[in-house]
């Protein structure tokens, strides 16, 4: 392994520790039901908090294309696109608006993106040079910015939690309260990019009542997110009403389980996906 690379447990102490000392943007995006936000990956899930503060609809890397071009309504407040790296697939969705002839916003934490000629303003958040996949310091700063939670009360909380072998399982369903489900996503996709043999997924509440987990699996671990969700077998809860509190917790522990040979695994693997997607990327990524 790099040594240079620390586990996500490190990066989300290391974050905590400096984002109330950072300088963020001023955001000038009106508030309105006929906004639009859209990413991809754990950027869509942000994108969505976005809206929580602005209003309007949240698109991701899937649908974006297919909602702008078959639309009827045309005259929207504000059209946004959630990059960390303003890179990769922020790049097709702002030629894409471009080519419509639509002014586009970019909400990064790159301060030379590869789509920057493409788009009308840049908001930039600041942020560590996270490894690949990482993405810590880039969407708690958004995060952070959005809410302006407690960061000394989530640092208390972190101290608090008690380890948790994953690897005990093979199998690993976060369910949340539906005002969370955005965390419950990004913590399956961080279990993906980061462990090795264990499958994920996560869901809000009301989504996830509808036949998800109702069968008992001995395999799997079921973590609550601020909610009782009812569920036989393995389960743990986490409990703290924050957004960057749960996303913090729950990446703290996933980086608990990290081995190097994940991280080397997430490197290797992520090589491989930029070449197969084309992906525009700049001298910080």
């Amino acid at each position: 392994m790099n040594p240079k690379i620390e586990k996500l447990d490190s990066y989300v102490l290391k974050t905590l520790d400096t984002l109330s000392g950072w300088k963020y943007p001023e955001i000038d995006i009106p508030k309105s039901d006929y906004n639009v936000f859209m990413g991809s990956g754990s950027g869509a899930c942000v994108a969505e908090l976005f809206t929580k503060k602005f209003g309007g609809i949240f698109l991701k890397a899937h649908d974006y294309k297919d909602f702008l071009q078959r639309g009827i309504e045309k005259s929207w407040k504000s059209i946004n696109i959630v990059s960390a790296s303003g890179g990769k697939d922020a790049v097709n969705m702002a030629k894409l608006c471009k080519d419509m002839g639509y002014d586009v916003n970019l909400i990064t934490c790159n301060p030379n993106p590869p789509c920057k000629e493409l788009v009308k303003k840049i908001f930039f958040f600041p942020s560590f040079s996270d490894p690949p996949t990482y993405n810590v310091s880039t969407y708690f700063s958004m995060i952070h910015w959005l809410f302006n939670e407690d960061i000394q009360e989530i640092k208390i909380f972190l101290s608090q939690i008690k380890k948790i072998n994953l690897r005990k399982y093979k199998y690993i369903f976060f369910v949340s309260d539906d005002k969370f489900a955005s965390i419950a996503q990004m913590g399956y996709r961080k279990i993906g990019e980061s462990l090795q043999g264990l499958g994920a997924n996560g869901e809000g509440s009301s989504q996830a009542a509808h036949g998800v987990i109702l069968q008992p699996n001995k395999n799997r671990l079921v973590i609550r997110l601020n909610c009782d969700f009812p569920v036989s077998g393995n389960v743990t809860d986490i409990k703290i009403n924050s957004y960057l509190g749960l996303l913090s917790a729950v990446y703290y522990i996933i980086g608990q389980n990290q081995k190097d040979s994940d991280i080397k695994n997430t490197l290797d693997q992520y090589a491989k996906t930029v070449k197969h997607n084309n992906w525009q990327l700049s001298e910080r990524q």
